[in-house]
């Protein structure tokens, strides 16, 4: 069995299965620091984002962007979810700045 696509925290498998292999990967769009056995959720904010101009399209976009694949923060997005439903409940448009 070719185990070059595995990696493992204990550093004596590691060494031994994938000698070259980075500190820090990409596993299901996260990252994870192998010698710290950690993973990073992280995602971008466009630079046109001000939280002064928020805007109901733009926290809509904002979740859109949100990629959880492991359910990590699901309870947080969630609650993003919730809010953005009680911001569409106000009827107002889409490009009107939020209060």
């Amino acid at each position: 069995m070719n185990v070059r696509k595995w990696q493992t925290n204990v550093k004596e498998l590691d060494e031994k299965w994938s000698p070259n292999a980075a500190a820090i990967l990409k596993v299901l769009g996260h990252k994870w620091s192998v010698i710290l056995d950690s993973i990073s959720l992280f995602t971008d904010l466009p630079p046109q984002i001000e939280l002064s101009k928020l805007t109901k399209r733009l926290f809509s976009s904002f979740l859109a962007r949100i990629y959880d694949p492991m359910g990590l923060i699901t309870s947080y997005i969630v609650h993003l979810r919730l809010l953005l439903c009680n911001f569409h409940s106000g009827h107002s448009h889409p490009s009107k700045q939020l209060s």
